[in-house]
């Protein structure tokens, strides 16, 4: 998950490789080519995000490459409460973000640009985005003590890692997700 002010304007213009007709042979998972497009879709996302912002930039640009070429999708101007792509800057551009892996799209629940309040900022709108995850009780206290994440209380088991039940931060699962 990248999140911030990148100054970079990407206008609507396209944040992903769509490779849905292949004539490569697949010869294993690796080699599975993604319907990006359709999964966007299937997930209630827009495959061509919008935004009010028209203008690009070279950091717009250079943003666009890193995503195509990591597969990493823009969430402004795509998900459920800003699918209109709203201003994030000055009430005229479009600089904040929140971008994600793919393997995050099915947890995006929404993301939203408030108000712009100068108790905040000197320009920008905060931002907020809800995620969702399944977690799943530990009966391995073993597991919990190996990970060294916990001590002492109750555990929730998510696929990589161990955290404090009620306690789950985007911080600690990036955390998680960096040791493993």
């Amino acid at each position: 998950m990248l999140v911030g002010d990148f100054n970079s304007r990407t206008a609507s213009d396209i944040d992903f490789s769509n490779i849905v007709n292949s004539k490569h042979d697949i010869v294993s998972d690796s080699d599975l080519c993604y319907d990006y497009s359709n999964t966007l879709q299937e997930l209630n996302m827009l495959s061509i995000r919008k935004s009010k912002d028209i203008s690009k930039n070279t950091y717009g640009n250079a943003l666009l490459d890193i995503c195509k070429n990591n597969n990493l999708f823009i969430l402004n101007g795509r998900v459920n409460g800003d699918k209109e792509g709203i201003f994030t800057c000055r009430s005229s551009s479009v600089v904040d973000y929140f971008i994600c892996s793919f393997e995050l799209l099915d947890h995006v629940v929404n993301m939203h640009v408030d108000t712009f309040s100068s108790l905040y900022s000197d320009v920008h709108c905060p931002l907020t985005l809800l995620l969702k995850f399944k977690i799943e009780q530990n009966t391995d206290v073993t597991e919990a003590e190996n990970n060294d994440v916990t001590s002492g209380s109750e555990n929730i088991k998510l696929k990589n890692g161990i955290m404090k039940k009620n306690k789950i931060s985007l911080r600690t699962l990036m955390e998680i997700r960096l040791q493993n």
